[in-house]
């Protein structure tokens, strides 16, 4: 599946879930080893939202999606501290919460950041692998803290491991 057609399938499992649980659904593409860029976004009809632009570039291993990525991209863990390093976090888990959180992505096949990226925004995410188990796009919801109470947030996890989970099979992968 290429590109485009790929983000096409994606864009309606992400509007499901986004309605569901009345958060933003994004899908993250990797550019390079040290960046990801923002390839597409459903909104939830709320009257308040979070909003990241379509094209904007963050640093791969920040939020719910760095954990993913770090989970599933094959780096080594002292090169993966250089990287996380220089993420820019308002308030930053210590190296080794965000590697409990990293292995808890390969248990539960889905990250959160619960206001660690951004005070008061709390995100999931799940990966969509390839048949070598990496990821090369992650699926990602954002949401107000204050909205997300824990039940919530795994129900959302879940969705979302869920909606990754057929579009992974479409790139070969059949594991997770």
């Amino acid at each position: 599946m290429d590109g485009e057609h790929s983000i096409k399938f994606i864009r309606e499992k992400m509007r499901r879930v986004a309605v569901d649980h009345r958060v933003t659904t994004m899908l993250f593409r990797r550019l390079g080893e040290y960046r990801v860029v923002l390839a597409d976004r459903a909104d939830a009809e709320t009257a308040v939202r979070v909003h990241l632009s379509i094209g904007q570039r963050l640093p791969t291993y920040s939020g719910s999606f760095g954990r993913c990525f770090a989970a599933f991209g094959h780096v080594d863990r002292d090169s993966l501290y250089e990287r996380f390093k220089e993420v820019r976090w308002e308030s930053a888990p210590t190296f080794d919460e965000f590697m409990v959180d990293v292995k808890k992505v390969e248990e539960d096949g889905y990250a959160v950041d619960r206001d660690h990226f951004r005070r008061g925004v709390t995100t999931a995410a799940a990966p969509i692998l390839d048949a070598e188990s990496y990821p090369i796009m992650v699926v990602s919801a954002i949401g107000f803290s204050s909205q997300l109470d824990d039940g919530r947030l795994a129900a959302l996890g879940e969705d979302l491991r869920e909606c990754t989970r057929e579009a992974s099979a479409w790139f070969g992968h059949h594991r997770l």
